[in-house]
């Protein structure tokens, strides 16, 4: 087993920090820098699953797309200029 590539490493690891370094500083003035990055005010609202729509006269297990958008598809029919 020769010593060199674990020399070589040893030397090169200063080195690889140092560009690491470097890359990261230039990465971070960017996001620092006003109007470089659009950043929205307010996180998104987000729409959770609502129990209430649960079709609960038909069995999960039989049909599970009905049992769940059965509802769901009622209340929001497909447009009659829209093709399903």
């Amino acid at each position: 087993m020769s010593i060199r590539p674990f020399l070589i490493v040893l030397l090169l690891s200063p080195i690889l920090e140092v560009l690491a370094g470097a890359q990261a500083q230039s990465f971070n003035s960017v996001l620092a820098t006003p109007g470089a990055v659009d950043q929205p005010n307010e996180a998104p609202k987000l729409e959770h699953f609502d129990p209430g729509i649960i079709d609960q006269g038909s069995d999960p297990c039989d049909d599970f797309y009905k049992y769940a958008c059965r509802k769901w598809l009622a209340a929001n029919p497909v447009p009659p200029d829209q093709v399903f």
